[in-house]
């Protein structure tokens, strides 16, 4: 469902996935594949800084693979905060989304030789539920002070916490 609105959905503003290249997901046939050649941006600072001034939405994964080990349904987020440094430089909202269920397509996800190996390799069907939060926008880069990152970045956890929970977060 996701690839339908990020990558082929037409009768939308085009999302852009802001992609690490090189990880082991990139030399994977058939995802490896689509995530290096539909619709993804490398991931620099000045590559989403061009996409946002374009007027496109850029899809973040703040924890990128970390996510992808330890406690299902937790955010590992720590010291990343260049979405909130991009938001604050283009002036533009973060929209908090959450996948629930993702984290329980597999029953466990290895490890090996920098390779991950998903047990079963196909997802197992699982009920998805995406979840959107409010439109969160960053504190002004201009002032005496200019604008902390960490504590928008902090702000935007906290909602995504919420939405993972099934709760609304706070706008």
């Amino acid at each position: 469902m996701l690839a339908l609105f990020t990558f082929w959905d037409n009768a939308r503003p085009a999302i852009r996935v802001l992609e690490k290249t090189g990880t082991s997901i990139h030399r994977t046939p058939v995802l490896g594949w689509m995530r290096r050649n539909v619709n993804a941006v490398p991931a620099t600072e000045e590559h989403a800084l061009a996409v946002l001034a374009q007027g496109e939405s850029l899809l973040i994964f703040p924890g990128g693979t970390r996510e992808l080990y330890g406690a299902r349904d937790t955010l590992r987020w720590e010291g990343r905060t260049g979405f909130a440094r991009l938001a604050i430089a283009a002036g533009v909202p973060v929209l908090p989304f959450a996948i629930a269920g993702a984290d329980h397509q597999h029953l466990a996800r290895i490890s090996v030789r920098g390779v991950s190996l998903w047990v079963p390799p196909f997802p197992l069907p699982v009920r998805l539920e995406y979840r959107f939060g409010h439109p969160m926008m960053p504190p002004a880069a201009t002032g005496p002070e200019g604008a902390d990152p960490v504590a928008f970045a902090g702000r935007v956890q906290t909602a995504l916490r919420d939405l993972i929970a099934g709760g609304q977060p706070d706008g």
